[in-house]
């Protein structure tokens, strides 16, 4: 169903969307440095204003400034997440991305309606959670960590730290902050955990680490690791004939992009996978992996 909707936006799809999302939040610190009750006034999620007809709030609240404290932080934080998204939207298509970010938001407003149908169910009269991006926002680490699990990321500038053990800092982060929660109080442990279950599950939905699902990927996936193991590749298909499997000697390499023409012995960085709309067994370097003409 998600490969079907990401087929469908691909004409409607918005390129270099996290600029824009970039833009939003740097308005809206802004804001929080002009008047800083103005956004809690006016643009949080609530649904109590949401009825009384303040329906604009279903889209301001995602301007809720990352952090008022240090205009350096903030320009920071903004960079980290428009060269995370940036780098997302160029590996997996801005259709896939737009969708995985509209989904987000809607995600969190359906959250907050649970939190304010349950609060007033059980308390009589319902409570608006603060809800921010936030959350959604730190599972971009974990999309880029479960894509690129070998990609090396400088924490603090200087410390190389690989990109998969990203997943076990936000796994043990998130822990912690749903034990913060449940430590002020069982309705703010609830919350927090609604959230960022949500958030987790979102990424999954457009990110999943075992794959997009297509059977034709599946195929020629197992055909790639069959040959892989037994010492043989496929031969990309000329303009003359069909792909064909040979076995390969030392002096040849496993793995070439059929734009670049960029082996593995390129560099000890360089990631290829097999595009899942070309016809026939083409292989892609990461630059080139959603930005080629698709073979029909």
């Amino acid at each position: 169903m998600i490969e079907k909707l990401v087929k469908k936006w691909e004409r409607h799809k918005i390129e270099g969307f996290m600029k824009y999302i970039v833009l939003l939040y740097a308005a809206g610190f802004l804001v929080g440095i002009i008047n800083p009750l103005f956004y809690y006034e006016w643009l949080m999620l609530d649904i109590d204003k949401v009825l009384e007809g303040q329906v604009w709030r279903l889209l301001t609240f995602i301007i809720q400034p990352m952090d008022r404290s240090s205009i350096f932080m903030e320009a920071l934080m903004l960079f980290v997440y428009y060269s995370i998204g940036t780098s997302i939207e160029r590996l997996r298509g801005a259709s896939r991305f737009n969708l995985f970010y509209f989904n987000g938001i809607i995600i969190n407003i359906v959250c907050q309606i649970i939190i304010y149908v349950g609060t007033y169910l059980y308390y009589g009269y319902g409570l608006s959670y603060p809800v921010s991006l936030t959350y959604f926002n730190n599972t971009l680490f974990l999309a880029m960590a479960l894509m690129l699990p070998d990609m090396t990321f400088l924490l603090m500038f200087f410390i190389p730290v690989k990109a998969k053990y990203f997943i076990f800092i936000y796994a043990l982060t998130f822990g912690y902050q749903i034990y913060e929660g449940f430590s002020a109080s069982v309705l703010v442990g609830l919350c927090m955990t609604l959230l960022i279950l949500a958030a987790v599950f979102n990424m999954l939905l457009f990110y999943r680490p075992w794959g997009n699902g297509l059977p034709g990927q599946r195929r020629r996936a197992k055909a790639f690791q069959k040959g892989y193991a037994s010492g043989m590749r496929y031969q990309q298909p000329g303009q003359n004939g069909p792909a064909s499997v040979y076995p390969f000697p030392g002096n040849v390499t496993r793995h070439k992009c059929a734009v670049c023409g960029r082996t593995e012995r390129d560099g000890d960085n360089l990631e290829f996978r097999f595009c899942s709309k070309c016809n026939g067994n083409y292989e892609y370097c990461m630059d080139h992996i959603s930005n080629h003409t698709h073979v029909e």
